[in-house]
């Protein structure tokens, strides 16, 4: 295929939330453009945002999915877990052999381990801009495809109501969304 020829689109009518699932599960990078978006959905975007980086364009998400999506962990794990390890190593070499200065240093590492785990949690690799006049697009872009359609991304929108979404694989169908989505980004 070549770049410049843009691929026919495959339309789906009731079967939007698979092809926008795919969308969202399997790509490196999501940009996301959706007037209304629900908990259902922001609880996937932050479980995908351990993989990748999100970009949404929302004009009107719930209170509850704003919270869900902008959320940052309390701690990172792998120092969280380094610490229990640590306590856990510091208690056992105290107690039960009573090696008071290794039990010590163990422990002065479990306590800068757990102050770690606190100060560098992970940065949210969700990026969201709510413009302030409402945006009516529906708009999901990966790097394997693009959806446009009917459908907002919340669950009565995939799931519940008739809706037309269609799917376009074609390259330069995906460079020509992925620069609109990033001029509205900059534009707001």
């Amino acid at each position: 295929m070549h770049f410049g020829t843009p691929a026919p689109k495959r339309s789906y009518g009731d079967k939007a939330y698979g092809v926008i699932n795919r969308i969202i599960r399997h790509s490196r990078e999501l940009l996301v453009i959706s007037p209304y978006i629900d908990e259902y959905y922001a609880a996937i975007l932050k479980s995908e945002s351990r993989k990748k980086h999100i970009f949404i364009i929302s004009s009107s998400p719930t209170k509850e999915a704003r919270n869900i999506l902008l959320s940052r962990p309390l701690f990172s794990r792998a120092y969280a877990s380094l610490s229990a390890f640590s306590a856990f190593a510091a208690a056992l070499l105290y107690g039960l052999f009573g090696l008071k200065l290794a039990g010590f240093i163990l422990l002065f590492v479990a306590v800068a381990c757990a102050l770690s785990a606190v100060k560098l949690r992970p940065r949210s690799r969700i990026h969201m801009k709510t413009p302030k006049k409402f945006v009516h697009i529906k708009m999901y872009i990966s790097d394997r495809g693009v959806v446009t359609g009917s459908a907002n991304l919340t669950y009565s929108g995939t799931h519940r109501n008739i809706e037309q979404v269609e799917l376009s694989t074609s390259t330069y169908e995906i460079e020509k969304s992925k620069r609109y989505f990033w001029k509205l980004w900059d534009s707001l």
